[in-house]
């Protein structure tokens, strides 16, 4: 795997959501003028270089570039300093962040012994030895050996259920990462043809905001203004994602059948998109109060396509060729604005059932 990118992105401002993605070796340059490699024109207090960002690979270097009104890092004035993942610089009346990519690994699914807490058992019950043959060597000796061989009895057929039901576990989690490798490459194929975005839903996950702040694409709100900003923990985020986005990957790997969020597919501007689907964050319900609409959700919006006609459809669509969802079992569906939902790379191009 290729070594990360430091990422540079701004956090405040009217450019707020821009972002440099540095290779290892690589200086970027940060100021007012087009001599800069991040331009932020609007920003009055910025020089026209104000700082520079070097990434060695495993060290970030901040350089004050003789400026005006000097730099901040991590809220102390510097001239030359080390920036770590997750620093924030202050230069002008602008607010950096500095991640590494992909550099928080995704929480590990831990196998959680919960019959073994509700019931008490003791961590010998983990061995196999069976419940008649350990009950003469059990401490509770003051016990009746059939209440003894009885509770022994209880406590294997508790250990025989958990086993069951982390075979279970396993098996829907082999399946899921099955699906999961399947929608990765059909949407990397999507994605290298007509273009591919995705909306994702901060509220599902926290995990979502780390996975964004640590990718070398940008990311937007879709809510906007100071109450926007606001919200930005459980906001709905838009991001296009190039063929062999890394992002891609650990999007589905880690949210499939999560319902982080909903993939849209056409050679669409962000700009314009944006727009489009900022349209639809609040509706009006029959008796026209206002409603949120979370059209972003998979579920919500593969149970919704069905139920609206062709007009509303193709308002929702807009410039988008077409919706792509998780399916219930793993598939990937696509939501067409003639109403059918189909599964992708199947071979059947049919209405789904």
């Amino acid at each position: 795997m290729a070594e990360p990118h430091l990422l540079l992105a701004v956090c405040t401002g009217p450019q707020r959501g821009a972002k440099l993605a540095l290779p290892p070796g690589a200086t970027a340059t940060v100021g007012r003028s087009d001599l800069a490699d991040l331009t932020l024109p609007n920003d009055t207090k910025l020089s026209t270089k104000h700082f520079s960002v070097q990434w060695q690979g495993s060290i970030a270097i901040v350089h004050d570039l003789s400026s005006a009104n000097g730099i901040m890092v991590d809220g102390e004035r510097a001239v030359t300093t080390e920036a770590r993942h997750g620093s924030w610089v202050r230069a002008g009346e602008t607010d950096f962040s500095i991640h590494i990519e992909a550099h928080t690994p995704a929480p590990v699914e831990a196998e959680q012994d919960d019959l073994d807490d509700l019931f008490g058992l003791p961590p010998s019950a983990e061995n196999d030895t069976p419940a008649f043959a350990a009950a003469a060597a059990d401490p509770r000796e003051h016990m009746p050996f059939e209440e003894r061989v009885a509770g022994l009895q209880e406590e294997q057929r508790i250990r025989d259920t958990r086993n069951t039901e982390r075979r279970l576990s396993l098996r829907a989690r082999a399946q899921r990462d099955a699906a999961g490798r399947r929608a990765v490459d059909l949407l990397r194929g999507i994605a290298d043809d007509v273009g591919l975005h995705v909306v994702l839903d901060a509220a599902r996950s926290d995990r979502i905001l780390q996975v964004l702040r640590e990718a070398v694409e940008e990311h937007r709100s879709l809510y906007e203004g100071v109450k926007g900003q606001a919200l930005d923990e459980v906001a709905p985020y838009l991001v296009t994602l190039p063929a062999d986005s890394r992002l891609l990957g650990q999007l589905v790997e880690e949210g499939w059948l999560n319902r982080w969020g909903i993939f849209l597919e056409g050679a669409v501007p962000k700009r314009e998109l944006r727009r489009h689907l900022r349209r639809f964050l609040v509706v009006e319900d029959e008796a026209g109060e206002p409603l949120y609409f979370r059209f972003y959700d998979p579920v919500c919006l593969r149970e919704f396509w069905p139920t609206c006609g062709r007009r509303q459809r193709a308002e929702l669509c807009g410039p988008v060729s077409a919706f792509l969802v998780e399916g219930e079992g793993g598939e990937l569906l696509r939501l067409n604005a003639d109403g059918t939902i189909v599964a992708v790379g199947d071979g059947n191009h049919g209405k789904v059932p």
